[in-house]
This record gives structure tokens, C-alpha cells and sequence, in this order.
């Protein structure tokens, strides 16, 4: 406490007494600004928890997604915070963000779609035409964000929740849903597709959760035949890395769901369909729902 090696203590020793020179009162000016600062920080984050959903998506792959058009109504301000939240909700941490990088990513937001930066940690920016993305590095450098399906195929009860490899699973009927409900359940961009209705009569009651297999095929919603899944993969611009970890929603030994990604077509849900069920795929780690 007597030597001045340390910061705080040139602060208190030598800093403070040269402020005094200039206003005895600085202590009890610096508290206010303190305290003043301190109800900015709370307000700020309460009006960020208030549109955060609305801007904001988790991905499949452990990163978020940011729908641009809402982004931007933001206030400048909010807009700063919103992009600090995202990378700390998609990388674990901040601390080696700087200002610079927060800059470039509103540059990046708000010009043509297809631009990116590399972000710390191994993350990366990027946008297309109607959302931006933060995409993470493998899980040794996230701290193992991306939750891996079970090592074996998982039973799925055909109500209710099960759990499978990271993963909660929670079946729950959806009747009634016309055509403008159902298009707006699939808004999300591919890789954020948590969740998806589906017809129950087609899916049945045979429903596991697994990781893929080398011979698997799928046949992708708006196709009339299976493809190779590893075909489908590439060709939807999943990372190599993250393939072997995105679960597959199987019925009756057929691809229903790569999950986040893309539901299969003889499982879609239709409005005419007597039954239809809403499947969700939540992180283990996640908050359950109240």
C-alpha cells in the first residue's frame, strides 16, 4: 500500500491529491459520476433485454444470428451494446472485443451482403442479405458451445421432453396452425431453426434423435427424391467441424430433421393436416422453460 508500483496505489497516492489541487471536492464528484454511471449501465441493459429478442437468434452451430433490417431501427447506442451481447452470448466472453472491432462490425452490418471480419477468439462476422451472423471456432476454443448429440440413437417420447445426448427435446401438439402460422415458424435463417411443426401422421411414433451415419440420405423440404446427406450438408454451407455434431430427428429409419437446418418434405406439416405436432430442440445448459 506504500509503494506506487502498483496502479490503484498512484491513482490514490500521487493522481487523487493532483485532482485536489484543482477541486477539493473531487472524491465526492467522482462518486456521482460513479453512481450516475451506474444507472446508465441498468437502463441501457434494460432497454437491451427488451429488443434483444427481436434482433437476436441462437444458431445451431453455437453462434447467433442478427436479423439486420431490426438492427438497424436501433439507436446508435443500443446498436453498440446489441453487437457486445451478441459476441459474449456467441463466444462465452468479450473481454479482447475493442471498440475497433466493434466498429468494423457495424460497418460490416450496415454495407453489402457476403462481407465478413474475423473476431477474437477464433470468431467471425458475417452477413447475408438479411442477416449477419457471429459464427464461433470448434469447441476447444468456445469453451464447448455446441452441445453433441447422443453417441447411440435416442427414443423420443411422442409428447413431452426427453433428453438426448446435450440436448432437450420437447414434442407438444400444434393443431390448428393455417398457412401464414406456418410460414412465419420458419423465419428463422438455416442453422437458428429450433424449432419446427411438422405433420404427426407422417412422423408417426418411431421418433430418435442421433448423430449422422457415412450412408445416410435426406430428402430436403421442396425436393421430390433423397439426396446424400453429406451432399445436402455441403451444398447448405454447414462447416465441415460442425457436421458430425448437428442431431438428426429420425422416424421410422427416415431423416425427418437435420436439426437447425432443414426439415424433411414427406415431413413437413400442411395446413389441411388433422394433427400436427411442434418439435424444439433446446440446449441442455439452457434455462428450461417457466
Amino acid at each position: 500500500n506504500e509503494t506506487t508500483d502498483m496502479t490503484r496505489n498512484r491513482v490514490r497516492m500521487e493522481l487523487l491529491p493532483s485532482m485536489r489541487s484543482y477541486n477539493p471536492a473531487v472524491s465526492l464528484a467522482l462518486n456521482r459520476l460513479a453512481r450516475a454511471a451506474r444507472l446508465d449501465a441498468d437502463f441501457i441493459l434494460q432497454s437491451l433485454m427488451a429488443v434483444v429478442d427481436g434482433v437476436m437468434s441462437r444458431r445451431a452451430d453455437g453462434g447467433v444470428s442478427l436479423d439486420r433490417a431490426a438492427f438497424g431501427e436501433l439507436h446508435p447506442a443500443l446498436q453498440r451494446h446489441m453487437l457486445r451481447y451478441a459476441v459474449q452470448t456467441a463466444a462465452g466472453d468479450r473481454a479482447d472485443l475493442t471498440e475497433a472491432h466493434v466498429e468494423d462490425m457495424l460497418a460490416v452490418i450496415s454495407g453489402p451482403a457476403g462481407n465478413g471480419i474475423d473476431l477474437p477468439r477464433g470468431a467471425r462476422f458475417e452477413t447475408d442479405y438479411r442477416r449477419a451472423h457471429i459464427l464461433v471456432a470448434d469447441d476447444s476454443e468456445t469453451g464447448g458451445e455446441i452441445p453433441a448429440p447422443p453417441a447411440a440413437p435416442v427414443a423420443i417420447a411422442p409428447l413431452g421432453e426427453t433428453v438426448a445426448g446435450g440436448w432437450r427435446v420437447r414434442i407438444e401438439r400444434a393443431d390448428g396452425m393455417d398457412a401464414t402460422a406456418l410460414a412465419r415458424a420458419r423465419r428463422e435463417p438455416p442453422g437458428a431453426r429450433m424449432s419446427e411443426t411438422f405433420s404427426a401422421a407422417a412422423l408417426g411414433e418411431r421418433i430418435r434423435v442421433r448423430a449422422r451415419a457415412p450412408a445416410d440420405r435426406f430428402q430436403p423440404l421442396g425436393m421430390d427424391s433423397d439426396k446424400n446427406l453429406a451432399d445436402f450438408m455441403i451444398d447448405a454451407h454447414i462447416p465441415r467441424r460442425l457436421r458430425d455434431k448437428i442431431p438428426l430427428l429420425e422416424s421410422g429409419g427416415r431423416i425427418a430433421w437435420v436439426v437447425g437446418w432443414r426439415i424433411a418434405e414427406w415431413a413437413k406439416a400442411t395446413p389441411d393436416a388433422r394433427r400436427l405436432v411442434r418439435i424444439s430442440f433446446k440446449r441442455l445448459d439452457d434455462r428450461p422453460d417457466a
